[in-house]
């Protein structure tokens, strides 16, 4: 398969294959509750919110992670909490696996390095969780 084909997979509407990656289906009663912005994310400002999420889509922003983290913290009211979801090297990956992903060495930190981020953003790690790699195969 093709990288257009996975990638083309991968955001198709309606992916029943993504299940693990879709935490927010309309389906469990969410309507009236979450609400969905279509704007520039650089360019989205509130302050209300009793929860932002952010899964993989950190590259949204212009800064990336770090910019990610700071406009979701800004976007909860005191108290709020942020669900934020995104890429780390679990090892230097080898340049094979870089070239496979399309991928360059600095486009990743570790898992420390996503944490720290988080904090420097004013966010406190509440959970961390990795996805195994059923979780990944699935993906």
């Amino acid at each position: 398969m093709a990288t257009d084909d996975v990638r083309a997979l991968m955001s198709a509407p309606g992916n029943d294959r993504l299940i693990w990656n879709t935490p927010l289906s309309e389906e469990r009663g969410l309507a009236d509750r979450v609400f969905f912005h279509e704007v520039p994310a650089a360019a989205y400002a509130r302050d209300d919110y009793d929860l932002a999420v952010s899964i993989g889509a950190a590259h949204a922003w212009p800064g990336g992670a770090a910019e990610a983290l700071k406009a979701l913290r800004a976007a909860v009211r005191p108290g709020g909490r942020v669900l934020f979801g995104d890429g780390f090297w679990e090892r230097e990956p080898s340049p094979a696996a870089l070239e496979g992903l399309g991928a360059g060495q600095g486009d990743f930190g570790s898992l420390l390095e996503l944490i720290l981020l988080a904090e420097s953003a004013g966010l406190r790690a509440l959970q961390v969780t990795v996805a195994d790699q059923c979780e990944w195969d699935l993906f």
